[in-house]
């Protein structure tokens, strides 16, 4: 092992509790004319990315305490994912919240006004939400200079991103320069796959445990959709099964982290963080259902758990595809399909695009995604 993996440390989450989302709906159905209570409903909806029933309590919020309420941004958010970017763009310009101000004008159509906010905003410091903005604005351009550009002057919070290394990545593919883009992505050096051996408790039946465990947690409304179910932030202390997956995640992800030099990483990817967050997400997939292609912008190292395979010949993860995202354009590392094998932990680096083959079956097709969340600024 590294010194680096040796020095790392890991740091539990502070999420709020489950039992938090509940009480604070008990509160508002007590007290449904209290705008500070419907404002914290919402806000912890929003938190759960549930967006489309975070609108009602945030307006009702807004309505009965306009001089008080604060949560634009969430209700900004709230606008953007369900498709109201005029709304949006009203709460971010009241909220003076430039990224989804700027999100909110490309949805509208009005390009050059969003991509002149969310350049300003990106380089001067502004989240890393508005940096993958700005790249799906301008990625999708046949020339990658003006993403290189902005990518060379990125303050370094955002330089060191999982956002602008994969869509550094496609520029550099665009612009011909096919031994750097690999050199970022390689699907089979930067690869990793580990079975897991659980412990003596669960022995054969593990799988099963943690699948049922799953399957047990609801999911928002606006997560299940057309076959696609995510619940993001599991309560993991419900499920002992889901607590011996993580502590296995999280020694293949130091172990990922040990080998990255032997990997080809280590003069591409940033040094290791000092210490990190485990952050997951339990995907059921059913159908035509999918995630979509995408990177984990905030992550380090991604990792995929794969719970319950169904029968056949879809559910592939596949590694490297963005020909969406790019408008058409296919880069020079190609895709790997990965043949999902229950029990199989795949770690790659976060700025790796994929997305998953749809099963067409209505068995569910069931895994845990995990990022190492780093955090720079502790030691």
């Amino acid at each position: 092992m590294s010194e680096a993996a040796r020095a790392f440390r890991w740091v539990e989450r502070t999420a709020a509790p489950p039992s938090h989302l509940a009480l604070l709906e008990k509160a508002v159905a007590l007290h449904p004319g209290r705008g500070d209570a419907l404002e914290r409903y919402g806000v912890a909806l929003t938190e759960r990315q549930r967006h489309g029933e975070a609108i009602a309590p945030l307006e009702a919020a807004l309505a009965v305490r306009e001089g008080e309420f604060t949560a634009w941004r969430p209700l900004a958010a709230a606008y953007a994912a369900t498709g109201r970017p005029q709304e949006a763009l009203d709460a971010a310009i009241r909220g003076g919240i430039t990224e989804l101000r700027g999100i909110a004008l490309l949805a509208l159509g009005r390009v050059d006004e969003g991509r002149a906010i969310l350049r300003a905003d990106v380089l001067s410091g502004g989240p890393p939400s508005a940096l993958t903005a700005l790249m799906r604005a301008l990625v999708r351009e046949p020339d990658p200079a003006p993403v290189l550009e902005i990518l060379d002057s990125l303050p370094p919070p955002l330089a060191r991103t999982a956002t602008a290394r994969g869509y550094r990545a496609i520029a550099l593919s665009r612009a011909g320069r096919h031994a750097e883009a690999r050199r970022l992505v390689d699907l089979e050096r930067h690869v990793l796959q580990i079975p897991f051996a659980p412990p003596a408790p669960f022995g054969d039946g593990f799988n099963g445990a943690l699948a049922a465990d799953i399957l047990a947690m609801s999911s928002s409304a606006d997560a299940a959709r057309d076959g696609t179910d995510i619940r993001y932030d599991p309560p993991s202390r419900k499920s002992r099964a889901l607590g011996a997956l993580y502590a296995f995640v999280r020694s293949g992800m130091e172990r990922w982290v040990g080998e990255m030099a032997a990997r080809g990483l280590g003069a591409v990817m940033p040094p290791p963080p000092p210490s990190a967050q485990l952050y997951s997400a339990n995907t059921i997939l059913t159908g035509d259902g999918r995630n979509g292609e995408h990177i984990h912008g905030i992550g380090y190292v991604s990792a995929v758990y794969h719970v319950r395979v169904p029968a056949g010949d879809g559910g592939d993860l596949v590694l490297g595809c963005c020909a969406r995202t790019t408008g058409g354009y296919a880069p020079c590392w190609g895709t790997r399909h990965i043949t999902p094998r229950e029990g199989c932990l795949t770690l790659f680096p976060s700025h790796v695009f994929h997305d998953v083959v749809p099963t067409g079956l209505a068995t569910p097709r069931i895994s845990v995604a995990c990022d190492m969340i780093p955090l720079w600024d502790r030691s």
